[in-house]
């Protein structure tokens, strides 16, 4: 049964001080009781996050935003810590931060990815604002009020609402926003901790391939081509030490390589030397896709921050060149 998450928006997390607006951050609080229609977030990784896909109601492009688990209350046992989740509005989804009001009641529609193989979550965000209170917006308050979860948070069913006209199709542009690639680079290289039991592996695994694709221009690092359409692409982020080795979501921990090249990278048919460029295993240069790319200078991206390390190219060139070799 397909579900809904309805929100009514407070002063506080729309970063309203004694009445006035834009003296502090701008954010969307999801109930605990209703967290479970986000992607799950670690209790044991100190404010762990997952960059989510959003449309918003001012968009039709799904734009990466900051979902966090601010949990310094678990973690550090602070006295007034934390213990709440926020999905961070940002210049894409909220460009003058004035878009949403104190009292504004957003739905929140999951939808399914249509990229084949994905079990990617993407968000459409529909709103009711209090300055046009009409039928609808007093249906969701009596939806709101009638104690699901509380007056400002809910979770019904797509039949609850029939007043809304839900569009299913996820659009094919997608946004990175600054304050996106900002937060990445404050990933880990090296994760401290890889609990898979609470660990969300496709959701992180998804957000690190839009960041790394992104970076990349959506093209290939070694061939600099890509088959693109819509949703459909043939560009895939590969981690450099990888999540089994608790390689973490860094940017400077990825590439952008094609599905076959990824494959073989996988495998060590071939690794990226310090200097940039392919080193192909000779027992496998006889190969002519491998042969084609040997010794070539892969495509960097245009922010330098974002080039791969060259300890963790080191660290790959150690442990998996000529892997392919134990099969």
């Amino acid at each position: 049964m397909q579900k809904v998450y309805i929100r009514k928006l407070n002063s506080h997390e729309l970063g309203y001080r004694g009445g006035e607006a834009k003296k502090a951050g701008r954010y969307i609080l999801v109930s605990k009781k209703c967290v479970a229609y986000f992607p799950p977030l670690s209790e044991h990784i100190k404010n762990d996050h997952v960059f989510i896909s959003i449309i918003p109601p001012n968009s039709n492009k799904s734009i990466l935003t900051n979902f966090v688990y601010h949990n310094s209350k678990i973690i550090e046992k602070k006295v007034g810590g934390r213990d709440e989740f926020r999905i961070y509005l940002n210049k894409e989804n909220d460009p003058e931060r004035n878009f949403f009001e104190p009292n504004d009641i957003v739905i929140f529609h999951r939808l399914e990815s249509r990229r084949p193989n994905d079990q990617e979550y993407i968000y459409r965000v529909y709103y009711f604002p209090v300055r046009n209170v009409g039928e609808h917006y007093k249906k969701l308050e009596k939806i709101l009020a009638s104690g699901i979860v509380s007056n400002s948070h809910a979770i019904v069913p797509v039949s609850s609402i029939p007043f809304v006209g839900l569009n299913l199709s996820p659009p094919s542009i997608i946004v990175v926003p600054q304050e996106v690639t900002e937060e990445a680079f404050k990933d880990p290289i090296i994760e401290k901790t890889l609990d898979m039991d609470i660990f969300c592996g496709i959701a992180k695994n998804n957000s690190f391939r839009e960041i790394i694709t992104f970076f990349y221009s959506y093209q290939c690092a070694i061939t600099r081509t890509s088959i693109r359409h819509g949703e459909l692409l043939n560009v895939e982020a590969a981690h450099i030490i990888p999540r089994a080795d608790k390689g973490g979501n860094n940017p400077t921990n990825g590439i952008a390589l094609n599905r076959d090249l990824h494959w073989a990278f996988d495998k060590g048919f071939f690794v990226i030397d310090t200097d940039y460029k392919v080193l192909v295993h000779p027992k496998a240069i006889h190969l002519t896709p491998l042969k084609s790319i040997a010794k070539k200078t892969i495509f960097l991206p245009q922010d330098k921050r974002a080039w791969p390390s060259k300890d963790c190219l080191e660290w790959r060139k150690k442990k998996f060149y000529g892997f392919f070799l134990k099969y």
